[in-house]
């Protein structure tokens, strides 16, 4: 049987956005999404919602559909998510891929270019706060701010994945979460990892500093990392065909 592939979206999004990578994938392996509550056709759930929380759903949706051997593929805040999940199922995990991840949003000093410094990240907050539906938009075009071609298709695309299906999420769960992100920090957790791993990011990512793949290198040990020339926060719509491309190679190496 077709080893688990999961793929797990990121902050205020669903799992929609890697439809080219279900239908590229679904051949290959056992492809499952991830969906947070409150997004996509989720429900929100009670209590206080935070990354943690998410880690524990998705390594008890692990539980639940008997997945082992998994390969997790986490994006943006999903990262973190894997990485959770990957510590609390550990026999049931393979591997994992970073994509536009950090494990920690909010830069923890002054000198730390591989994060979000603190007055950008307040400010994002306060957005958030004061103009959900609007600047959440506005957010996730900044995904896409380094793609200099996507012309009218591109756009159409965006819309599509974006915009076209259960948009805006609960905000009551989105904000939730935004509150933990802004002090996450796991980069003691995933020192501790020791899957095989592969870090995927844009060169020009404008909400994950490229930098960070430097720490990941340091923290995970991965097996392989990929800077996407021409690319922002999110690889794996801008150059599906490439990051498909890469993500498959890593993953038949571990066959």
């Amino acid at each position: 049987m077709p080893a688990p592939l999961v793929f797990v979206h990121g902050w205020s999004v669903n799992a929609g956005v890697w439809e080219a990578q279900t239908e590229h994938f679904e051949d290959k392996f056992q492809v499952h999404t991830f969906t947070f509550p409150g997004h996509g056709d989720e429900p929100p759930v009670e209590g206080t919602l935070t990354i943690q929380r998410l880690g524990n759903l998705l390594a008890r949706m692990l539980d639940a559909k008997d997945l082992r051997g998994a390969h997790l593929v986490g994006w943006s805040m999903g990262a973190q998510v894997a990485i959770h999940a990957a510590d609390m199922a550990k026999e049931r995990v393979r591997s994992l891929t970073i994509v536009g991840g950090t494990p920690c949003f909010t830069a923890p000093a002054p000198d730390a270019k591989w994060a979000t410094p603190l007055t950008k990240s307040k400010w994002f907050y306060r957005s958030m706060k004061s103009d959900y539906q609007n600047s959440l938009r506005d957010f996730i075009m900044r995904f896409f701010e380094a793609e200099k071609e996507l012309g009218s298709d591109g756009a159409e695309r965006i819309k599509h994945l974006f915009f076209d299906r259960h948009f805006p999420p609960d905000e009551r769960s989105a904000l939730e979460l935004l509150d933990d992100l802004m002090v996450s920090d796991i980069r003691a957790l995933a020192a501790t990892i020791t899957l095989p791993s592969l870090i995927v990011h844009g060169a020009h990512d404008r909400i994950v500093p490229v930098e960070v793949t430097g720490l990941w290198g340091e923290l995970l040990r991965p097996s392989g990392t990929e800077v996407i020339a021409g690319c922002g926060h999110a690889p794996f719509i801008s150059f599906p065909e490439l990051f498909n491309r890469r993500l498959e190679t890593f993953l038949e190496g571990l066959r």
